[in-house]
């Protein structure tokens, strides 16, 4: 299930560069954000089954702290970018 919606996740952004409407942007964006949603359970799932039950909690929680750190630094970058241009700001 996860390299299927990767698969899907990566020709989707693909297909954004094609865009031409509003209308292509809506609905490319909806299906990113559909084949988006299948990461969160399946990965639950396979940490349940990677990790013993002991170290599960330290798994899980490692996860969700790496996810806030990725959207934070994300953020970030798209404040900088705004402020200096994306070719200024590397």
């Amino acid at each position: 299930m996860i390299c299927i919606a990767c698969l899907l996740w990566g020709f989707v952004t693909f297909l954004n560069s094609f865009c031409t409407t509003f209308f292509e942007l809506l609905i490319l964006r909806m299906l990113l954000g559909t084949f988006m949603a299948f990461f969160g359970p399946a990965l639950y799932s396979l940490i349940a089954d990677i990790f013993p039950v002991d170290q599960r909690t330290n798994a899980f929680s490692v996860y969700s702290i790496l996810t806030v750190i990725g959207d934070t630094i994300s953020a970030l970058s798209i404040n900088l970018i705004s402020l200096t241009g994306w070719k200024g700001a590397f």
